[in-house]
């Protein structure tokens, strides 16, 4: 379908119905289309107040998710099997950075 038009660009069987076990992956490759090439996800971590005056955050922190696919040491795209690498890698720089600006 032409995401601008509406138009169907192709159909195969439009008449019969089937077990949808992959459904989900067209509505991402949608989504994913209509997002366009320069979206990026963000993780954004949000602090319960501001920093105090020798930059110490009081409270919680929080992790925000945007919808990031990769937010661990997964390859993409993805394989069957164990994950390599360290799993926490992506959790791990994102604290190196709050930790760098505060």
């Amino acid at each position: 379908m032409d995401l601008g038009s509406g138009k169907t660009l192709y159909e195969m069987n439009p008449d019969r119905f089937f077990v949808p076990a992959r459904t989900p992956n067209s509505y991402h490759g949608a989504a994913l289309t209509g997002l366009g090439p320069d979206f990026t996800f963000q993780t954004r971590v949000v602090a319960e107040g501001p920093a105090d005056a020798e930059g110490h955050i009081r409270g919680d922190l929080w992790l925000v998710g945007g919808g990031d696919p990769n937010l661990s040491a997964r390859a993409i795209p993805y394989r069957i099997g164990p994950v390599t690498g360290n799993p926490l890698a992506a959790i791990e720089d994102l604290a190196d950075q709050v930790a760098a600006h505060v």
